[in-house]
């Protein structure tokens, strides 16, 4: 199967190790930041606390409770007394909101004290300012979430660059093998003319050692040439997040692709650094730290929070089922609001405000820092981009010639004019300037998708 490049950049930006890696830190940050919000919102909680009393504390209890029953009694006389003389209630003048007391043999008092004790309690807490942080930690979560975000671009593009590279190299190392054979050819074709010769007499032995020791040197240089092709192959599938694959049952696209992107020629250039995705997230942690200045201001405004709780108590002295007696225990409530205003903290909010000022500060100065870097690194692609595009042509124009010069050469060779060192000499000229041409035409390539990626351009081939 024919493996083209945008298949090999697809597979990179969607299951590459480091794709998956910044794409499942994304949705960490996607939760973050609602968990962040999420402390804005009421909090509803509910506590059960169980307790058992030893047997002497609950008869103290007792005895203190009679007392207690005794008036209850008192009272209940009173009343009968009072509804006897007059036509008024009697729970008018002893309850005048109208809550009568149990008398002592009906429903028990509340406040009995029980062997075994059940307490629910209802909280809800409800933030209504706390001097602004809620709001400035969500705009904080939200700014981490985009330079999270601008750090996916940036991972996608750094993806597709790398795997880029990878299958330059792989199809240049096919390339340098498919010199190195051809090399190989014509040294086993010199040697079979010179073995020839000398069962002539026309040349001497030394010769044919010669041929024989290149050709030797020629066969190690593919077996060579062969491991680095498999090698850069591994390493292709890898930044494609791949390990278990066959590669001898893999081709990619050849070569004269690839020529045809340098005859198109050079794509228009800008030194764009605000395009950058890496330099867009270093804005976004510099708002970052201008957001923690603020969070250290709040800490001098007033906290206001509101809060409601409710308490049941349920009790029983031997059987679990007197616990659900509704009139032995009445809810008890609370409903308030907490202020709180710092006055003096020992310094430690005007201090914390004076660290997160300068440190703020110096993040507007590296910020600085970055965009001049990437502005320089720009320049520097660009200019070695327009150069490459360039040199390509003196590199396929200096091996055509020594591809002439070789075969006049060869002829010269033939015909007894020139010895075999010289015809060697070119011969090697040729090999270099053919593998120079193939690296000057994938750095061209390479400087291009450099580019592309710094200003934020660079998208999987179509």
């Amino acid at each position: 199967k024919v493996l083209t490049l945008g298949e090999v950049e697809h597979k990179a930006v969607t299951l590459g190790f480091e794709s998956r890696i910044k794409y499942l830190e994304q949705q960490a940050k996607e939760w973050e930041k609602k968990n962040v919000i999420s402390n804005y919102l009421p909090k509803i909680n509910y506590n059960l606390n169980y307790s058992r009393l030893d047997d002497s504390t609950v008869i103290n209890a007792g005895q203190s409770l009679d007392i207690f029953g005794k008036t209850i009694m008192d009272v209940e006389l009173i009343k009968q007394v009072i509804n006897t003389i007059t036509d008024n209630p009697a729970k008018n003048i002893l309850d005048p909101v109208g809550q009568q007391n149990e008398p002592a043999g009906g429903s028990a008092n509340p406040n009995a004290v029980y062997k075994n004790n059940l307490t629910h309690e209802f909280s809800f807490n409800q933030p209504i300012t706390n001097g602004g942080v809620e709001i400035v930690a969500i705009r904080i979560a939200k700014l981490t979430k985009k330079a999270i975000d601008f750090q996916i671009e940036s991972t996608k593009l750094e993806a597709i660059y790398n795997t880029r590279k990878a299958y330059f190299d792989a199809i240049a190392a096919i390339e340098r093998k498919k010199v190195t054979k051809h090399d190989l050819s014509w040294n086993l074709n010199n040697l079979k003319k010179a073995r020839t010769k000398h069962s002539t007499g026309n040349i001497p032995r030394t010769d044919v050692l010669q041929w024989e020791a290149e050709v030797a040197k020629k066969e190690s240089d593919v077996i060579e040439a062969e491991a680095t092709v498999k090698f850069l192959l591994l390493n292709l599938f890898n930044t494609m997040g791949m390990t278990d694959v066959n590669i001898d049952t893999i081709q990619l696209q050849p070569f004269e692709v690839f020529e045809q992107w340098y005859k198109r020629g050079p794509i228009p250039t800008k030194c764009l650094v605000d395009s950058n995705y890496q330099f867009k997230m270093v804005q976004t942690y510099t708002k970052i730290a201008q957001e923690n200045k603020n969070i250290a201001l709040t800490s001098f405004l007033p906290k206001l929070n509101g809060f409601f709780t409710v308490s049941y108590k349920q009790g029983w002295e031997k059987h679990p089922t007197d616990m659900f007696d509704k009139d032995k225990f009445r809810p008890t409530w609370v409903l308030g609001l907490a202020l709180n205003i710092p006055l003096f903290s020992g310094f430690a909010n005007p201090t914390n405000f004076q660290k997160s000022k300068y440190e703020y500060r110096k993040t507007l100065i590296d910020e600085q820092k970055v965009r001049s870097q990437f502005q320089v690194n720009l320049e520097r692609i660009i200019l070695y981009y327009k150069a490459s595009y360039e040199g390509i042509k003196a590199a396929f124009k200096q091996h055509e010639l020594m591809k002439t010069q070789l075969e006049i050469m060869q002829k010269r060779y033939d015909g007894g004019l020139i010895n075999q060192s010289q015809l060697l000499e070119v011969s090697l000229g040729v090999y270099q300037t053919r593998i120079g041409y193939i690296h000057k035409l994938f750095e061209y390539l390479l400087y291009e998708a450099e580019y592309l990626q710094n200003i934020g351009k660079l998208e999987v081939t179509q």
